[in-house]
């Protein structure tokens, strides 16, 4: 109590959550890696064990970092998917008793403290052994989707995309035992990110990942949580999803396809999702509340394209200029040249062959012709001035 108050005192929301059961250890890697790199605080409470395994008393310490060994340190079920949380060998914690950035390493269940190795320094040892109990997030106060519900969404993504391998719109026979084979060996990486990380993270990216300009321009909530799919420790694909969106919503945001298997299957899996989607949403039944956003993924590749798409599909995505030169700019606003704009069925424009003309396409889809230079005076200018910014 007095720990989550403490977290309020920050700003903070406190989630609180028990680590009693069977699949604490999971819980508990998953969400330290889940978290860990948000900045947010993870405290985890614990039981202390002396050497003889005797209960010593309870104790909190602070998670810090974590260390991945090359396989899975849990064993894996046959209805779940692989986590890339699972292959957490070690947990870096500040520990009040111990000092700042202790080592846990998981064995038999229990965790065992100590201190790496460096040079030739001696190595803390206390035969103690820890056994968590429950961990307390730190959360931003907005963020209404937890992480279990991203994870249901994760496992049953993947139970449709293998149905979906079954159907005959996946290809002939060799191809959707192929496609199976790959997506059944898809290990997902589910971390929450701040929106700013995540644009910063894709400008940075010298790769062609389709989708990456609509995420980089669209307005994004303040926390996204990201569901990558690897192979053989490849990006795959990237899933979006709004983290302060309510349990009802779609939360479903976009797709960032990050090579040519993830597009190839999903321009098909759109076209499944046009048959499928009434058996899903049958399954959430309208007086519960779901328990994943499966349905708000197949409904982004269901809903119907409007006169925006349209264009898109014959013009590209709007974007904004480059640049505006000094001599585009009077006061505190753009120069505004009062062009031509013509709209299909439009009567024609005549034009003189001695001018130099610009045009662009603007978001109403209509077309837009000034003049290229500004030799002749303070309203000609370049592309910006066609259009006023907008």
């Amino acid at each position: 109590d007095m720990m989550c108050r403490s977290i309020r005192n920050q700003g903070l929301e406190p989630s609180v959550i028990g680590l009693t059961d069977s699949t604490a250890a999971q819980q508990l890697l998953e969400h330290v890696y889940a978290y860990v790199n948000s900045g947010w605080p993870i405290l985890l409470g614990l039981k202390v064990f002396n050497e003889k395994g005797e209960e010593q008393g309870l104790h909190a310490i602070t998670v810090l970092g974590y260390k991945l060994s090359e396989n899975s340190v849990l064993p894996l079920d046959s209805d779940q998917v692989r986590m890339k949380a699972h292959k957490i060998k070690y947990l870096y914690i500040h520990d009040d008793r111990v000092g700042p950035y202790a080592r846990l390493t998981f064995d038999a269940g229990r965790w065992i403290i100590g201190v790496e190795s460096i040079s030739e320094l001696k190595t803390f040892d206390t035969k103690e052994t820890y056994e968590p109990t429950c961990l307390i997030l730190g959360v931003y106060h907005k963020q209404r989707i937890s992480y279990v519900r991203i994870k249901q969404t994760c496992q049953n993504l993947q139970d449709f995309l293998l149905l979906f391998c079954k159907s005959d719109m996946a290809g002939n026979e060799s191809q959707r035992q192929e496609m199976g084979m790959i997506i059944s060996a898809l290990e997902w990486d589910i971390q929450i990110e701040n929106v700013q990380s995540l644009k910063q993270r894709l400008l940075k990216e010298d790769r062609a990942i389709k989708g990456k300009s609509e995420i980089i321009t669209a307005s994004l909530p303040r926390f996204v949580w990201s569901i990558k799919a690897r192979r053989n420790d490849q990006e795959i694909m990237e899933l979006l999803f709004d983290a302060t969106d309510i349990p009802q919503g779609h939360a479903f945001l976009g797709i960032l396809h990050y090579n040519r298997f993830s597009e190839s299957v999903f321009r098909s899996f759109g076209d499944y999702c046009q048959t499928s989607y009434t058996k899903v949403l049958n399954q959430n039944e309208f007086d519960r509340i779901p328990s994943d956003h499966l349905w708000g993924i197949l409904d982004f590749f269901v809903r119907e394209k409007d006169y925006q798409d349209s264009l898109d599909g014959l013009f590209g995505k709007l974007k904004t200029p480059k640049y505006v030169k000094p001599m585009e700019i009077e006061k505190d606003g753009l120069l505004y040249q009062h062009p031509w704009i013509l709209f299909a069925g439009d009567p024609a424009v005549v034009l003189e062959e001695a001018k130099k003309y610009i045009w662009v396409i603007n978001k109403s889809g209509a077309l837009v012709i000034g003049h290229e230079d500004n030799s002749q005076g303070p309203e000609f200018g370049g592309h910006p001035t066609l259009l006023r910014g907008e």
